[in-house]
């Protein structure tokens, strides 16, 4: 009797024909899984990447420590300097290059770009110093670094009269600003708390 003949040996074939595809089938879809897989890890790492270069970007570099503080020759006169408590923000761990730090005070009639005076010094009309260093680790620069701890000193071109309101805007070189909005009061002594 041919091969051909016999009952049940063509199924045989079929079901060994079958198993060596689903086999390849298997190897195939999990070569693609793994490829799909990979693909969609690496996309979500790049995500990652982007999430956290965009923070450390947004959140800057600076924390404003305390109050600002604005000092007047004498009771009932303009203020003359603002200072203001900065620290390098911790939680990013970005340092700031105080040598390319913009601060900009403006008021209603007019907005000031401030330009930087000799550090340690009380500045001059249209200028902003830092005025001490509180807490400083390491050398002393034009880097505030995390953990450390500045007073800047400002001085408008003029004296910001009792009632004034202005905006003061800190912004480190590619970090995001600091903005300030506070009020002269009515009546100053000669160190007032600005809120």
């Amino acid at each position: 009797m041919p091969p051909s003949a016999r009952p049940g040996i063509d199924d045989a074939f079929t079901g060994l024909e079958v198993a060596i595809v689903l086999i390849a089938f298997v190897i195939v879809s999990s070569v693609f899984a793994y490829t799909v897989l990979g693909t969609g890890f690496m996309a979500t790492q790049k995500t990652h990447e982007t999430v956290y270069q965009a923070l450390g970007q947004v959140s800057g570099g600076l924390d404003l420590r305390g109050q600002v503080m604005g000092f007047a020759p004498s009771e009932g006169t303009a203020v003359e300097s603002l200072r203001v408590v900065l620290s390098s923000n911790t939680a990013t761990g970005v340092t700031v290059d105080l040598g390319r730090m913009a601060v900009q005070l403006a008021t209603d009639e007019v907005v000031e770009t401030l330009e930087r005076g000799t550090d340690l010094a009380e500045p001059e009309a249209g200028e902003w110093t830092v005025f001490r260093r509180d807490q400083s680790t390491g050398t002393p620069n034009n880097v505030l670094e995390p953990n450390e701890q500045i007073t800047i000193a400002l001085r408008p071109s003029s004296p910001l009269a009792p009632g004034t309101t202005f905006m003061l805007e800190l912004r480190p070189d590619g970090g995001a600003p600091v903005k300030l909005k506070r009020t002269v009061p009515a009546y100053t002594a000669r160190s007032n708390i600005l809120y």
